[in-house]
C-alpha cells in the first residue's frame, strides 16, 4: 500500500474532498423537478419525464412521456418489463405498458416540456400503436436496436416525431443529469452522453475550486 507523507496526503485529501464535493453539488442538482406548462401555444406538447432518484423510495428509476392534443385526455407512453425475474437470468424479457394510475400520479425529478406540432403528435401516437404490435423485447441494459429499456423507447417514439433530445442515452440517472441542466454549460457539456465527459467536467471544477 502506498504511503503518503504530510503535505502530499493533505492534498490528496483535499482533492478527493472537493471533488466529492462537486459531485453532490451536481446529485442535489437533478431533485427537483421542472416545472411544465399544461398548455402550449399550439395546444400540442410533450412531457419527457424522468425520476433518477435512488433514495426516494417512489420505484426504480425511470422515464416516461405524457403526450398531450386539445380536448384530448393525455397519451402516456411508459415501457418496462413483463418479467423481471427472467430479464435478470437471461437479460432480456418481453415487454411491456407500464401505465397505471400509479404511474399518471407519479412525480417526476426532473421534466422538460417541448410544444410540437399536430403532425409530430400524431407521429407519436402512431408510433406507440407500432412499437407494441412488434412485442418488443425488454432489456435493462441494452446494446443494440433489438431490446429496449425505459429510456431507449422512449428516445424511439420521440424519435418517430424528429426530437432527439434521448438520442444515445440508456440511463435514467445520467438522462436526469442532462434533463435538470437544460440551457446551462453542464447541460451543453452532455449534449453528447458521455461519462467520461461527465467525470472531467467534475474534475475540472474541482481543480478550479482548489487553484
Amino acid at each position: 500500500m502506498l504511503a503518503l507523507s504530510g503535505p502530499t496526503q493533505v492534498g490528496w485529501l483535499r482533492e478527493m474532498f472537493f471533488l466529492k464535493f462537486a459531485l453532490t453539488l451536481l446529485t442535489v442538482s437533478t431533485t427537483s423537478g421542472i416545472p411544465y406548462p399544461r398548455r402550449t401555444r399550439t395546444g400540442y406538447s410533450v412531457t419527457i419525464m424522468n425520476d433518477s432518484s435512488l433514495g426516494d423510495f417512489k420505484g426504480a428509476v425511470h422515464t416516461w412521456l405524457a403526450i398531450r392534443a386539445p380536448h384530448k385526455p393525455t397519451t402516456y407512453f411508459s415501457f418496462t418489463s413483463a418479467d423481471f425475474k427472467r430479464e435478470l437470468i437471461a437479460r432480456v424479457s418481453p415487454g411491456r405498458s407500464s401505465v397505471d394510475e400509479h404511474l399518471k400520479q407519479r412525480t417526476p425529478s426532473e421534466q422538460t416540456t417541448l410544444e410540437i406540432s399536430l403532425w409530430q403528435y400524431n407521429q407519436m401516437i402512431r408510433s406507440i400503436d407500432e412499437f407494441y404490435r412488434q412485442k418488443p423485447v425488454y432489456s435493462m441494459l441494452p446494446t443494440d436496436d433489438t431490446t429496449y429499456n425505459c429510456v431507449t423507447a422512449a428516445n424511439r417514439i420521440l424519435s418517430s416525431a424528429n426530437i432527439h433530445l434521448l438520442r444515445g442515452y440508456r440511463d435514467p440517472v445520467l438522462l436526469g443529469l442532462k434533463l435538470a441542466t437544460v440551457g446551462s454549460v453542464l447541460g451543453k457539456c452532455l449534449a453528447t452522453p458521455n461519462i467520461f465527459m461527465f467525470l472531467s467536467f467534475t474534475l475540472f471544477s474541482s481543480l478550479c475550486v482548489l487553484l
